[in-house]
């Protein structure tokens, strides 16, 4: 009976004089440039057209439509990888009118990378210290930084320099703790 209603309503949108125009797409979630670290996403969203939409596919997986409708909402967990993804969304009405959309964003799961470029120890009025200079770097932005214990300002920078001089007790271990804004850890 599906199978009959929509081509019953097809024919009637060919003896139309204005045919419709083609479907329009609307993504609820995600939006365009997320970043996340997840290796899924659901995708919400809905497709509407006077044509009525009769296919969706979400990244080339099809979404089951039985009864072409005007309307329909869709949700799907879709799989993406380290970097940048683009979710592509097609939808088909009974015409064959076509529209597409891609909503990219990134996939990051690792945390700030720490660079060191000078350690030093140092000796001053019977104290020992230790100056360390270095930089951390993250694509999506630094949002916490710790060195021994002691928070630094981040200012969720994507590059944040840094020259410090730390008390320093002999068998003491110097620990850098960096996370980025997705709360992706590093510690060193």
């Amino acid at each position: 009976a599906v199978y009959y209603l929509n081509k019953a309503r097809k024919s009637s949108l060919l003896m139309r004089k204005n045919r419709p125009a083609p479907p329009a797409i609307t993504v609820f979630s995600p939006s365009e440039g997320t970043s996340s670290g997840n290796f899924s996403i659901k995708v919400k969203g809905e497709v509407a057209g006077a044509g009525f939409i009769s296919k969706l596919s979400i990244n080339g997986i099809p979404y089951r439509i039985d009864l072409a409708k005007k309307s329909i909402g869709f949700e799907k967990d879709v799989d993406l990888n380290e970097g940048s993804n683009s979710i592509v969304i097609i939808c088909e009405d009974l015409l064959g009118n076509i529209s597409e959309k891609k909503i990219p964003l990134k996939i990051d799961s690792e945390g700030p990378a720490i660079y060191i470029s000078d350690l030093v120890r140092e000796r001053q009025d019977g104290k020992e210290f230790v100056r360390i200079t270095g930089e951390i770097n993250d694509d999506t932005g630094i949002s916490e930084l710790f060195f021994n214990g002691t928070s630094a300002k981040a200012d969720a920078l994507k590059m944040h320099s840094f020259k410090m001089r730390l008390p320093f007790t002999a068998g003491e271990r110097l620990v850098i703790r960096a996370v980025d804004l997705l709360n992706n850890e590093t510690v060193a």
